[in-house]
């Protein structure tokens, strides 16, 4: 009796921890799949917006002096997430989604 009890306790202890680890390995891929698409459209949904636009069709170039959702100044940089205005002793950060889903004006 004692030695069928050790082997059926050697069996179930060597049974359970490839399961755990089978499972733990299922989990993981699992979670980094998840984490991966989350990333993916975020970015999409990023690039796929106003910043790509901007950057692409270029409604206003540095330099240019613009208006837009109640800012107004210079065009003094345009990267993918955000073009900044110098005003009058003022920066605006404008996000780029902003700018394209708002009405600019270019001002001489």
């Amino acid at each position: 009796m004692n030695h069928l009890m050790k082997e059926l306790t050697r069996q179930v202890v060597t049974f359970i921890p490839k399961g755990v680890v089978a499972l733990a390995v299922f989990i993981f891929f699992w979670a980094a799949g998840l984490l991966f698409q989350k990333i993916i459209r975020r970015t999409s949904k990023r690039v796929e917006g106003g910043e790509r636009d901007i950057i692409i069709y270029r409604p206003f170039q540095y330099k240019d002096r613009i208006s837009v959702a109640g800012c107004e100044g210079e065009v003094i940089e345009i990267n993918l997430r955000y073009t900044t205005l110098q005003g009058e002793n003022i920066l605006f950060l404008i996000p780029n989604a902003t700018l394209f889903s708002n009405s600019i004006r270019i001002l001489k």
